[in-house]
């Protein structure tokens, strides 16, 4: 049905973005209440407050507002730093849990942090290795740490106040597919694609000491 959605944190909306448009959908069950044709949609993210989505477009995430379905703010991956510049596309977002900023990953490793009501650049994520395509990534919910889950099975943590990795996790041979934070912050949940090996479901405590696995 949908390439991408994200639900509105009253639970109540639902952005979803298919055939090059963005759609918002309201009530209980979600029914279609507007259309929003100026952007080209590929993953969208609610900000904490609700008040507006981050959309992807490649190398470009525009911040939408809500109410009005314009684009107040435009974040330039590329064009940003000398780095990202043979990047091909951003293929993880995530807002930080106030609200004050947004952070980026690329299929070719680049993680950076931006001010989303400007659109610049805040500082780059210099801990995780090159060319590690970043899959999913999840702020933990009080404190400065960033989730990633990375191809070849690594689950990564890092420190984004002193841009230092926390700890790191293999966990498989091939992608990780999801990491999430629980609400209190004190789980963190991996899942990872199957291809030559099982599936995996990994659960690690706030220090990285594994609680589950299956």
């Amino acid at each position: 049905f949908s390439s991408c959605f994200d639900w509105h944190a009253d639970t109540k909306r639902l952005a979803t973005s298919r055939n090059s448009r963005l759609e918002i959908w309201t009530g209980d069950p979600p029914r279609f209440q507007s259309r929003i044709d100026d952007v080209r949609p590929g993953t969208v993210r609610f900000s904490p407050d609700g008040t507006h989505l981050a959309v992807v477009d490649k190398l470009i995430v525009k911040i939408v507002s809500v109410g009005s379905g314009k684009a107040v703010a435009t974040i330039d991956v590329a064009a940003e730093h000398a780095t990202n510049r043979d990047s091909k596309q951003i293929t993880s977002i995530d807002w930080r849990t106030d609200g004050t900023a947004i952070a980026t990953g690329t299929n070719m490793g680049a993680i950076h942090l931006w001010n989303p009501t400007s659109g610049e650049l805040i500082k780059p994520i210099t801990t995780l290795p090159p060319n590690f395509p970043c899959n999913d990534m999840d702020w933990h919910p009080g404190e400065e740490l960033l989730a990633v889950g990375v191809r070849y099975g690594l689950v990564m943590v890092v420190n984004v106040e002193g841009n230092q990795l926390a700890w790191s996790r293999k966990i498989h041979r091939d992608y990780v597919l999801a990491v999430r934070w629980n609400p209190s912050g004190h789980l963190l949940a991996a899942a990872t694609a199957g291809g030559s090996n099982p599936a995996r479901l990994v659960i690690w405590d706030r220090k990285g000491t594994e609680k589950t696995r299956s």
